[in-house]
């Protein structure tokens, strides 16, 4: 998983997850975890309307917990080609290349 920011990076922004980041997220079974519980932000906080905390999800904890490993400061810059293997090679904003199966 390739991130902009830096891991330290504390952000009040949204995170919009494609259909195949939700995919991703299917196959490690965090996103059964976190489909039902509103939008998809790195935490998410539940509360009533009288402010009682009802559930809290760490979403990088998930990623965490599947062993997926994160490589911050990587800035895409654009693909360079897809198989149907379902292979995609894509390079980052220093020039250098990477391959992943999708």
């Amino acid at each position: 998983m390739y991130e902009l920011r830096s891991p330290n990076v504390i952000s009040a922004g949204a995170i919009m997850l494609s259909a195949h980041a939700s995919r991703s997220l299917d196959s490690t079974g965090a996103y059964d975890r976190i489909k039902t519980k509103g939008y998809h932000f790195r935490d998410l906080t539940f509360r009533n309307t009288e402010h009682k905390l009802l559930d809290d999800l760490s979403l990088d904890a998930m990623v965490q917990e599947a062993g997926i490993e994160i490589m911050f400061e990587e800035k895409f810059s654009h693909v360079l080609s897809e198989s149907r293997e379902w292979r995609a090679t894509f390079a980052f904003a220093d020039g250098e290349p990477q391959t992943v199966d999708l």
